[in-house]
């Protein structure tokens, strides 16, 4: 992030050089107002800090002429830097174009302010705007605008094309204008958005229109709109509603993000990254219903670690909580996509198989039993128990019948000798 430092004080500078030093913005810094407007010509900046009084001009005069320069929008990035009580000096800055205004003598707001600026740039330069508008005139300079603040934008001349791009990618924003080249107008666009029926159904959209029509924005708003915007487009507004319905859209995500953390805690074993009891619990019954409705084989593998509490005795809890880890990674990457593994308890863990009869099930039992045999982790050599279990043809069979047949197999297997697959001989072809 540049940002450009206009403050007559040297010390002031250096102050706020040294502030920023350590978080990635880098600062170019003049003492006057046309010192300022030759690097703005010369380079591109984020943000433009200005002291509110100047040695030639006044803060508020440099602002009322900044956006003269090589036609760029630097309204939206000006920030006021003053001594003054702010609350005064608040309304002046805003009707000149000032998105902030920081106090010079309170460190920790300028630093925290300028950090929160930073912050809204970053996010910006993460998000990417669809944006249709057939005016080319008009999209060019509204582009312009948009990538000026960090914006990544996709542009189209119709709502046909849009859609199509809306489809195959992921936006933080739709801009559209109401009425536009082909049969879809933009009204349009808003209400096929929302009847998606996808996650991209909620994103934010913000129409546009040259026309101040009350019902028709009512009506774009009923539709689903998030805000509404009439031309010609006032830059600062247009930036600060952007800002607002990303803001908005990213606020979303992290809640999305919360909720499947939490997900992930309440249905996962935190320490093999397998599925936990819990989750076989809720999932158990759909594999059983799935097998029952289209008349497929599910299996059932019980695989018990044997002389688990000998390791815990003598190399510790630590080393066994290693061994159980490797053990879900091999698990896991044992299963196929439509599999489901978990830890049920302890040493214990099942592998729901689905469309998987009894032969393909020993086989893979004997496999993985193999593959335990072969781990040797934390250097410690481990076997596993395993009872194999089948639906077969019998498409009622209850969960609870499939893992009593399993588990009943795993004692077999123990009371064998361990290290081996034993399997409810009944569901076996012959």
């Amino acid at each position: 992030m540049n940002v450009l430092l206009i403050e007559p004080t040297k010390l002031y500078q250096q102050i706020v050089h040294e502030m920023l030093g350590n978080t990635g913005i880098k600062v170019d810094a003049t003492s006057t107002g046309c010192k300022g407007f030759q690097l703005i010509k010369k380079n591109g900046y984020d943000f433009i800090l200005v002291s509110k009084n100047l040695p030639d001009m006044t803060g508020i005069e440099f602002a009322q002429q900044v956006n003269n320069i090589n036609n760029y929008f630097y309204s939206n990035s000006l920030v006021m830097l003053t001594a003054d009580d702010i609350n005064i000096s608040l309304k002046e800055a805003q009707q000149a174009g000032y998105i902030e205004i920081l106090p010079k003598d309170n460190f920790e707001s300028l630093y925290n302010g300028l950090l929160q600026l930073a912050g809204q740039i970053n996010r910006n330069k993460a998000s990417k705007v669809l944006y249709i508008e057939d005016t080319k005139s008009v999209a060019q300079l509204t582009i312009a605008l948009m990538e000026k603040i960090g914006l990544s934008v996709d542009h189209f001349l119709n709502g046909e094309q849009a859609m199509q791009s809306f489809d195959g990618n992921d936006y933080d924003l739709v801009i559209s204008d109401i009425f536009i080249e082909g049969k879809l107008t933009g009204a349009d666009i808003v209400e096929a958005i929302r009847k998606s029926g996808s996650k991209k159904s909620r994103t934010p959209i913000l129409a546009i229109s040259g026309q101040g029509d009350t019902d028709m924005r009512i009506n774009v708003l009923r539709k689903g709109a998030n805000d509404f915007i009439t031309k010609p487009i006032q830059h600062e507004e247009f930036c600060a509603r952007i800002n607002n319905l990303i803001a908005l859209k990213k606020l979303f995500d992290q809640v999305d993000e919360q909720q499947k953390k939490l997900f992930d805690l309440a249905m996962t074993d935190q320490l093999t990254g397998l599925y936990n009891r819990h989750s076989l619990t809720e999932m158990a019954p759909k594999y059983i219903s799935d097998a029952k409705r289209h008349r497929f084989e599910l299996s059932l593998l019980v695989i018990d670690l044997d002389h688990f509490k000998n390791i815990n005795d003598s190399y510790g809890h630590a080393t066994g909580d290693v061994v159980l880890s490797e053990i879900g990674r091999l698990l896991n990457q044992a299963c196929r996509k439509e599999d489901f593994a978990a830890r049920f308890g302890g040493e214990e863990f099942v592998m729901l198989l689905s469309h998987c009869n009894a032969n393909h099930a020993l086989e893979k039992a004997e496999l993985i039993r193999q593959q335990v045999e072969a781990l040797m982790p934390a250097e410690i050599k481990i076997t596993a128990s395993i009872g194999v279990a089948s639906t077969g043809q019998d498409h009622n069979m209850k969960f609870n019948t499939l893992f009593e047949e399993a588990d009943k197999a795993v004692y077999q297997a123990k009371h064998s000798g361990r290290n081996q697959v034993q399997h409810a001989k009944s569901n076996v072809a012959a």
